[in-house]
């Protein structure tokens, strides 16, 4: 039998970026065990100056599991200025994608709070992505939401409904230059 080599340590990161990700700095405690094996990492995560897609999300702390089947998030939460985000996530990759499921993720943008009615459910892979049927709601309006893209299958299709949603909200999100 091989042997299984397990890791447990601290990471200090200045300066990341990766992909669509970048940050200031992070501090993340990680346990990787059977790395050689099936890997499955453990990691807790603080930070400041998190950026996913040009869209600034600030401090962040983040926590969660990861195998070759699996990933969850079990909290994120990020702050910029009056803005906060926090959610929890699952996702399961298969041979075609990933399917993921977000239970109750919370926005808080300047001041109004954001909530989802009902979990979130959306599939990737590579050209196609599909959003069930969600809505997101506050006491200042709502947005409904569903669709699909196929590039195989050169289809794109889906609805979204905005009711007294404030599209000013978003330049919580928008970057400056």
């Amino acid at each position: 039998q091989d042997p299984v080599y397990d890791f447990d340590g601290v990471a200090a990161i200045a300066s990341l970026a990766l992909g669509p990700v970048r940050m200031d700095s992070c501090r993340a405690e990680v346990i990787v065990e059977d790395i050689l094996g099936s890997p499955e990492v453990a990691a807790e995560l603080a930070g400041r100056a998190l950026e996913c897609a040009g869209a600034r999300l600030g401090a962040f702390t983040t926590g969660g599991v990861v195998t070759s089947e699996a990933a969850i998030v079990h909290h994120f939460r990020a702050q910029h200025g009056d803005t906060t985000l926090s959610f929890r996530v699952q996702a399961d990759f298969g041979p075609e994608g990933a399917d993921y499921y977000l239970p109750r993720p919370e926005f808080d943008l300047e001041g109004n709070a954001w909530r989802l009615e009902e979990p979130a459910r959306f599939r990737t892979g590579a050209g196609y992505f599909s959003l069930e049927p969600a809505a997101l709601s506050s006491d200042y309006g709502s947005l409904q939401a569903y669709g699909t893209w196929d590039e195989a299958g050169d289809r794109l299709g889906g609805e979204v409904v905005l009711d007294r949603f404030d599209l000013a909200l978003v330049n919580a999100f928008a970057r400056e230059d």
